[in-house]
């Protein structure tokens, strides 16, 4: 079963690439296929991304990596 609707928090990303939540944001300011922004987020509060948005994500990143 693939998990396709809901949430991931910045944890759960962190731990799904095995990197640091610095390297997350990092990515986020990229120029070529920056990492989605937080759907939800609020001073004080973990951050919240859509799964569907990092899963389009990481199928663009795999596709970028292998061309």
């Amino acid at each position: 079963m693939t998990i396709s609707a809901g949430y991931w928090d910045t944890k759960s990303i962190t731990q799904r690439f095995c990197i640091s939540s610095r390297t997350l944001f990092r990515w986020m300011e990229r120029e070529n296929n920056p990492f989605p922004a937080p759907c939800m987020q609020a001073a004080g509060s973990a951050n919240r991304w859509r799964i569907e948005d990092v899963l389009a994500w990481e199928a663009s990143e795999m596709d970028t990596q292998a061309a």
